[in-house]
C-alpha cells in the first residue's frame, strides 16, 4: 500500500471523526437549550405565591366563619376609594350595569371557597343575583345568573376577583354581560386590591 494512500486514508478518518464530534456537540447544545432555569424560577415563584395567597384567603375565612368581618370591611372601602379616585366617571345608570357585590355577598363567596378546588384549578366561581340592569332590561332572568369568580394568574402572581352582572335584553340576543374585575393579592390575612378594571 503506498504511502500517499495511507495518508489519504487517514485523513478522511480524522475528517470524519471531526463531523462526528461537532454534530454530537451541536446536538447536546440544543437539547440543552429546552431546559430554561429562568422559566422554571418563575413558575416556583408563581407556584409559591399561590400558596401563600391561599393560606391567607384561608384564614380569612377562618375568620369569616367566626364572625369576624374586619378584613371584608377593609376590603370594601379600599374598593371604595379605588371607584372614587377613578378616572372612568359612570353616571348612576351606567353603574347599574357595574353593581359592586355588596358585604353580605362577600362575605358568603369568602366563607363558600373550596380550598380543594381552588388548590386544583386555581378558580373557584359562585352564582349569585344582584337585581341591577340598566333600565328597560330584566335583571333577575334565571338563564342569566350573575357571579363571582375568583382565579390566579401565576404570570402575574396576582389573585382576581371577577363581578359577572348579566341580565337580559331581548329573546333573540339573549344575555348581555358586565363585569368589573378586581385584581388583588392576598398577604398577612389581608386582601390588598391592587387595581380594577371594567369590561364589557
Amino acid at each position: 500500500m503506498s504511502r500517499s494512500y495511507i495518508l489519504l486514508l487517514a485523513f478522511l478518518v480524522l475528517a470524519f471523526s471531526s463531523c462526528s464530534d461537532g454534530s454530537s456537540k451541536a446536538e447536546t447544545t440544543v437539547g440543552n437549550s429546552k431546559e430554561n432555569p429562568a422559566i422554571s424560577l418563575d413558575k416556583e415563584s408563581g407556584e409559591q405565591a399561590f400558596q401563600d395567597g391561599l393560606q391567607s384567603l384561608l384564614a380569612i375565612k377562618k375568620k369569616i366563619s367566626k364572625g369576624n368581618y374586619k378584613q371584608v370591611e377593609d376590603f370594601i372601602s379600599q374598593v371604595n376609594s379605588s371607584i372614587s379616585k377613578d378616572s372612568v366617571r359612570m353616571t348612576t345608570e351606567e353603574r347599574l350595569s357595574f353593581p359592586q357585590p355588596s358585604k353580605e355577598i362577600l362575605v358568603d363567596f369568602l366563607k363558600s371557597i373550596n380550598s380543594d378546588s381552588l388548590r386544583a384549578t386555581k378558580r373557584f366561581e359562585k352564582k349569585y343575583s344582584f337585581g341591577s340592569a340598566p333600565k328597560g332590561y330584566n335583571p333577575d332572568s334565571s338563564g342569566c345568573p350573575d357571579g363571582l369568580t375568583l382565579t390566579f394568574d401565576e404570570n402575574t402572581q396576582e389573585f382576581t376577583l371577577s363581578i359577572a352582572n348579566r341580565f337580559l335584553v331581548d329573546a333573540d340576543i339573549g344575555c348581555v354581560e358586565s363585569m368589573t374585575i378586581y385584581y388583588l393579592t392576598a398577604e398577612k390575612e389581608r386582601i390588598r386590591l391592587k387595581r380594577l378594571e371594567y369590561a364589557g
